[in-house]
């Protein structure tokens, strides 16, 4: 309870004052305007100790008082002296007798332990069973009932199960008087959800005059979740790290691995003995480039190479494949805006996201159902913001949505679903990284990402991916063409320290029918480009490297070379690095692990390959 603050006691002496010279000549006035001082002392004093009820009364004792004496010293002892003398003797009695008065009368009309000053949260006091026996109004603010709701019931009809015994602990012995109490409860409010409430307090069961536990309770569950989500997030940077720390000399051992398989794939007959073999090997490649993609992706490390895309007709293209991955079991219903789906994003990682979301929507129903894709422009305000309890920018966004009717997910599984390696499937069926990679990639595409599941009633997945503006758009992508043919005759010279990455590019690029110049650093290719007399063509070069970095010597050969195209190749996916900052415009970028169908795709692309 706060201190009382009553403006109008101040004009209570005015108005004693005022008698006075109303009874006595106008010499009085001076003696009486002594008098006010002692009558707000008494006041202000009555006030701290007992409340506004001591106020008022401090105000009745101190006037009579005051008045009576004003007006006896004027009739007894006359004007002068005496007079005055009555008066300060008044004023000195005011003082003690209206702060006896005030104090007594505020101890006895209300509970001195809820005139206690709290203001953090709702003050309670519990019996020696643990029921509520007062409860402040603030009550319904914090647990969400009125104070009427709770008074006369247990505490143990409100806190979770499994903290019984603690609530039990809490007010089950007196303990010494004055102890504190510091414990933190899963409280359910009136819709069923879970508070965390922090209780804080003191056990007053030996104070006769309480026989309780006073305690201030506040509502903690947005700081914990707020705490959740930043462990959360250091659990993910730690792993990001540790991937993005072992990504570059691992990426080269799966471009070199991946490249021999492919070579050799191609030399052996559809009915060779060997082929289940080398196709085993590549399998395995295959699902350790995935993970180490999926790793990167969840840590955000990945690069992306963003372009302006209708994502409905992304979705569109990918639906032959998405069907095959569902099966026949499962319907596909597809609800896509065909007007106003414009997003600046990476396609390949748009695919993975989709991907998995179909995959774990067709494991939560084995035995069929029904996914539904659907995609919106939509309008993010404060109060949908609010509503999730993100820190999301308001604004307009592109809405992907996957639905499923499956099993479904309890409140404690969608909680824990972004984390990495978790996983509800069984041993062997799921790394527990395909969604922590949908979460990284939504998130370094700068969207948001929301789950809606209930047990039995199955889960949607709502992302939301800035929409772009009608002056951002550029023209309409189109589906870029298979290009196929030899390298013509042009002449690449390939940079690139690490041995096994550079024999598997020199052997693919040959067998294209390209001209291969190679070294292993930026100095040997100054001096192979200086003492080569014809036309180098393309410049694919490593970025990290020592002694000199791919991008100073892709600059320093422009310069000698006017026309020579660059691209970049890199295992590495530190952020400073790989910004497309740091990138000349007119170059291109390809990442390890890439597979020799891939890099002639690229260095075809780059080149300008005649395409079919």
């Amino acid at each position: 309870m706060a201190r009382s603050r009553i403006p109008w006691v101040w004009l209570a002496p005015l108005a004693v004052a005022a008698v006075a010279a109303a009874v006595r000549p106008w010499g009085e006035i001076a003696t009486a305007s002594l008098v006010w001082l002692g009558l707000v002392a008494s006041v202000v004093l009555a006030a701290r100790r007992g409340g506004w009820i001591g106020s008022l009364v401090a105000v009745g004792v101190g006037s009579g008082v005051v008045g009576a004496a004003v007006v006896g010293g004027g009739v007894l002892g006359g004007s002068g002296s005496a007079g005055s003398t009555a008066a300060v003797v008044a004023a000195a009695t005011a003082m003690p007798v209206g702060l006896a008065i005030g104090w007594l009368a505020e101890s006895l009309i209300r509970d001195p332990v809820l005139a206690q000053p709290f203001t953090a949260g709702a003050l309670v006091v519990l019996d020696a069973e643990g029921r509520f026996r007062r409860v402040t109004p603030e009550a319904e603010g914090v647990l969400g009932y009125r104070p009427e709701e709770l008074e006369g019931r247990a505490l143990t009809e409100f806190t979770h199960p499994e903290e019984e015994d603690r609530v039990t602990r809490l007010v089950g012995a007196p303990g010494r008087p004055d102890s504190a109490i510091t414990t933190e409860l899963r409280f359910r409010g009136p819709g069923d959800e879970w508070r965390a409430i922090e209780l804080v307090g003191r056990n007053l069961l030996s104070d006769r005059r309480v026989r309780g536990v006073v305690a201030c309770l506040r509502d903690i569950t947005e700081r914990r979740r707020v705490e959740e989500q930043l462990r959360l997030s250091q659990r993910m940077q730690a792993v990001g790290r540790l991937a993005a720390g072992t990504a570059h000399d691992f990426n080269n051992v799966l471009t070199s691995l991946q490249g021999h398989v492919e070579l050799l794939l191609r030399h052996l007959r559809p009915d060779d003995p060997l082929r289940i073999d080398v196709e085993g090997i590549k399998q395995a490649a295959d699902r350790a480039t995935t993970l180490t993609q999926q790793l990167l992706a969840f840590s955000r490390q990945q690069v992306l190479q963003p372009r302006v895309m209708d994502l409905s007709a992304i979705v569109a293209e990918l639906e032959p494949k998405l069907r095959k991955l569902l099966g026949e079991k499962i319907e596909v219903v597809m609800g896509l805006d065909r007007r106003s789906a414009w997003v600046k994003a990476d396609p390949t990682q748009i695919e993975q996201v989709l991907m998995n979301l179909a995959e774990n929507a067709r494991d939560a129903m084995p035995e069929g159902g029904r996914v539904t894709i659907q995609t919106a422009s939509v309008e993010i305000d404060e109060a949908f913001a609010r509503k999730y309890r993100y820190h999301v920018e308001t604004g307009r966004y592109t809405l992907l949505r996957v639905s499923d009717n499956g099993h479904g997910m309890d409140e404690a599984t969608v909680a824990r679903i972004f984390e990495p390696f978790f996983t509800t499937k069984g041993p062997g069926k799921g790394t527990g990284l395909g969604l922590s990679a949908v979460y990284g990639i939504v998130k370094q595409s700068g969207g948001y990402i929301w789950v809606d599941s209930e047990p039995e009633r199955g889960t949607t997945v709502s992302i939301y991916l800035p929409a772009l503006a009608e002056a951002e758009l550029e023209r309409r992508p189109v589906v870029e063409p298979r290009v196929t043919g030899s390298g013509g005759g042009a002449t690449v010279l390939v940079v690139e320290d690490d041995e096994m990455v550079r024999s598997i590019v020199r052997r693919v690029l040959l067998q294209d029918g390209y001209s291969i110049l190679e070294a292993h650093h930026g100095r040997d290719a100054i001096w192979m480009s200086e003492g080569y007399p014809y036309t180098i063509n393309l410049l694919l070069t490593d970025i990290v490297m020592p002694e000199m970095s791919g991008r100073e010597l892709a600059r320093h050969l422009a310069a000698k070379r006017p026309g020579l195209r660059i691209l970049y190749m890199s295992g590495h996916t530190d952020e400073a690095i790989m910004a497309p900052s740091v990138f000349e415009r007119g170059t291109a970028f390809i990442q390890k692990p890439f597979t020799p169908d891939a890099l002639a795709r690229k260095v075809q692309e780059v080149l300008g390959a005649t395409v079919s």
